[in-house]
């Protein structure tokens, strides 16, 4: 996934989940995982120091996970939205952006 966002496989983003308003986790649990993957420890500090500044954190995941027992919402989806929800996230970047996003092209 990285490869196809980034250009290499080892390029991770870091999020800036301390001045965020809006965190949307899709198909992820960094309760669990510490925030491993986007190398932010601390995950569950910055959660809830998100939802004290008015912030709010979404999860969309089929699965009840410890992050989305602290989300403010929490969207059970089926794999097939979850699989709607990238392809249409694709088509609006595609029409703001004027060019279709690598990551895009392989879904």
């Amino acid at each position: 996934m990285c490869y196809w966002m980034y250009g290499h496989q080892i390029m991770v983003p870091v999020p800036d989940i301390d001045r965020t308003d809006l965190l949307i986790i899709l198909g992820g649990n960094p309760m669990a995982s510490n925030g491993s993957l986007w190398t932010v420890p601390g995950f569950r500090h910055r959660a809830k120091a998100l939802q004290q500044r008015g912030g709010k954190l979404v999860v969309i995941d089929p699965r009840r996970s410890e992050t989305a027992d602290i989300a403010d919402s929490i969207i059970s989806s089926v794999p097939v939205l979850m699989h709607f929800c990238c392809w249409r996230w694709c088509a609006k970047s595609s029409a703001t952006a004027g060019s279709t996003p690598a990551i895009c092209r392989r879904i």
